[in-house]
C-alpha cells in the first residue's frame, strides 16, 4: 500500500510539473512572437527611412541647381548658412 502511495505521488508530481513545462513553454513561444513582431516593424521603419534617405539623396542635385541658379551671388561668393549678415 505504501509503494501504491509512492507511485501516485510521483505522478501528481509528474502531472504538475508537465503542467508547468507546458505553462512555461507557452509563454516563451508567445514572447518570441512578441519578439518577432517587433523586429519586423523596426526592419519595416527602416527601410522606409532608406527609402527616404534614398530619394533625399537622388533630390540633393536638383536642389543644389536650384540654389546656384536663384542666389548666385550667395554661392559665387561662398558664403554658407551661419555666416549671412542682415
Amino acid at each position: 500500500m505504501a509503494e501504491e502511495q509512492n507511485i501516485y505521488n510521483l505522478r501528481k508530481e509528474c502531472q504538475q510539473k508537465d503542467a508547468i513545462i507546458d505553462k512555461l513553454t507557452a509563454e516563451a513561444h508567445e514572447s518570441s512572437i512578441a519578439h518577432s513582431k517587433r523586429i519586423s516593424e523596426l526592419e519595416e521603419i527602416i527601410r522606409r527611412k532608406n527609402m527616404i534617405i534614398t530619394k533625399l539623396k537622388k533630390a540633393k542635385p536638383a536642389s543644389e541647381q536650384r540654389v546656384k541658379v536663384s542666389y548666385p551671388a550667395f554661392v559665387q561668393n561662398d558664403v554658407g548658412p551661419g555666416y549671412c549678415s542682415n
